[in-house]
């Protein structure tokens, strides 16, 4: 059969007015931009980890619990005083609100399972007996009741 040459069996061509230039002709390689990208990864500097002092931890856990989103000019003074970039300082407070955001979250999910274990519970008990009716907590026999 007349296969054209730029086709593969079963497949259309396709006009090379509809390719779009930089792709005409080009072959895919795998890899070809991993590898771009690890050279790039390579070149950066490693990052530098601050390593803060029980000093510093205090300092900056004292001034947190005044305000935990200071101003431009507190963070300037902290940076004094600790002795720290001005950028440690404002990574340091965003990273302390997200680890209290996170743990206030997690305390309110603990609470809401506890709430819904307890009106399991409680469902189950009085499923058990259903002549009880509760009156503010209290499980009341129904025959003790007047309507």
């Amino acid at each position: 059969p007349n296969i054209p040459p730029n086709s593969m069996q079963g497949f259309p061509t396709m006009p090379m007015q509809y390719i779009p230039q930089n792709q005409r002709g080009s072959v895919i390689k795998p890899g070809a931009n991993h590898t771009k990208a690890k050279k790039r990864r390579s070149e950066k500097k490693p990052r530098v980890r601050t390593v803060l002092s029980e000093q510093q931890v205090n300092t900056l856990t004292f001034y947190y619990k005044q305000d935990p989103r200071p101003t431009t000019q507190v963070k300037e003074k902290i940076a004094e005083e600790t002795a720290l970039p001005k950028k440690v300082i404002s990574v340091w407070f965003q990273n302390r609100r997200c680890k209290d955001k996170k743990k206030q979250d997690q305390d309110e999910r603990i609470e809401l399972a506890k709430k819904q274990d307890e009106q399991k519970k409680f469902a189950k008990l009085y499923s058990d007996f259903p002549d009880v009716i509760s009156q503010g907590g209290i499980p009341i026999p129904m025959s003790t009741v007047s309507f």
